[in-house]
């Protein structure tokens, strides 16, 4: 179970060494006097970054936050996956690492963003956040077409995959428009793991209007917020996993949106196949048994 991130709680389960590393990778001079503290005497770091630059407090709790959420036992599995599907043996990198906070603080600082298009430990977030979320939330289909997997990145199932990822991306747009009057950007970010495929697409929400801190004092800013749909295609099984909220026309209508823009299916038999979705539930063990 994920523990609610609070700053002064963070600081004491991350080592010393770890803090010094990460705080001098984003060019920050917190100007604590390291040599005098001992690993649980949090107050100086704890009050250097309460006086940091707006900006950089931001970025410290942005950054925590991420490392909190994956510090359990389920995160540490799903980044090992995620490590293992790249090509890295991270159970024998970590394995000397002590505490799973500083196990997830290790990922996060020595395999980041820059290095690959999205990093191992945003992927692997995304994964453990599908893994825990509500099994009465997913709806299944079975007997669905195969989709090919790419085999490497420049194949040309890896070009069919992009291709359909986009036209997911224009039709989850397009029907959300026309359903609800929202939806006018949508980002899908696709992945895929033994014989599944996971599309975690971001639909933006209604525009809401919150009361934020700037530059001058408490200001009264709209926010875009963005909504989470997930598609997850198992060849294996023939079956189709979403991951929605709405209500139950929207649920049902799903699954045929998918058929057409990534299985393939054409347009005129997809409402059958939609009708074919069922209420389906996460069987926890091992990971992305649905």
């Amino acid at each position: 179970m994920v523990a609610q991130y609070e700053l002064k709680r963070f600081l004491r389960y991350v080592s010393n060494a770890l803090l010094q590393e990460y705080f001098a990778s984003i060019g920050w001079d917190a100007s604590i006097n390291w040599e005098q503290l001992t690993e649980t005497k949090v107050g100086p770091v704890f009050q250097a970054i309460l006086n940091a630059p707006d900006e950089i407090r931001a970025q410290i709790n942005r950054d925590f936050r991420q490392i909190n959420e994956m510090a359990t036992e389920g995160g540490i599995r799903t980044i090992i996956e995620e490590g293992a599907f790249r090509g890295l043996d991270l159970g024998e990198e970590l394995k000397d690492v002590e505490g799973l906070h500083d196990k997830v603080f290790h990922v996060f600082l020595d395999h980041p963003a820059e290095a690959e298009p999205l990093s191992l430990l945003y992927v692997a977030q995304r994964f453990n956040g599908a893994d825990n979320l509500p099994g009465r939330s997913w709806r299944k289909r079975s007997g669905v077409p195969e989709v090919r997997h790419a085999e490497s990145p420049d194949s040309e199932a890896a070009k069919e995959l992009e291709e359909g990822r986009k036209r997911l991306e224009e039709a989850l747009s397009s029907y959300y428009q026309f359903k609800e009057g929202r939806g006018y950007r949508c980002v899908v970010d696709h992945f895929h793991r033994g014989d599944r495929l996971y599309w975690f697409a971001y639909v933006q929400d209604y525009a809401e209007a919150r009361l934020e801190y700037g530059e001058r004092g408490l200001e009264r800013r709209t926010c875009k917020p963005a909504f989470e749909v997930i598609f997850v295609h198992s060849n294996a099984g023939r079956s189709l996993d979403i991951y929605v909220k709405g209500d139950r026309s929207i649920v049902a209508e799903l699954p045929a949106v998918y058929a057409v823009e990534v299985e393939g299916v054409p347009a005129v038999a997809a409402p059958a196949l939609a009708r074919r979705a069922r209420p389906g539930c996460i069987r926890r063990g091992n990971r992305h048994r649905y």
